[in-house]
């Protein structure tokens, strides 16, 4: 898990474009990418706008999520 905290890819911030393209390709609205991700509907939001990051572990859990799902998230410079 260590290895995981140092990993670049869990700890540059995420475009918010990336987390809304994540939620677009899982297909699902705001609240059940909340609800699997175990925040609320409103940090969803505040990620998609800009208006907050995700914390690290949240951070963590979307790059394991895109990983799994269609490879690793382009954020914007990447």
């Amino acid at each position: 898990m260590l290895d995981l905290l140092q990993d670049a890819r869990y700890t540059t911030p995420m475009d918010p474009a990336a987390i809304r393209r994540l939620r677009a390709h899982l297909n699902v609205n705001q609240s059940a990418f909340a609800a699997l991700l175990g925040v609320s509907r409103i940090s969803v939001s505040n990620w998609e706008n800009g208006k907050q990051r995700p914390m690290r572990p949240y951070l963590m859990m979307l790059r394991e999520l895109a990983d799994k799902t269609y490879g690793p998230l382009i954020a914007s410079g990447e």
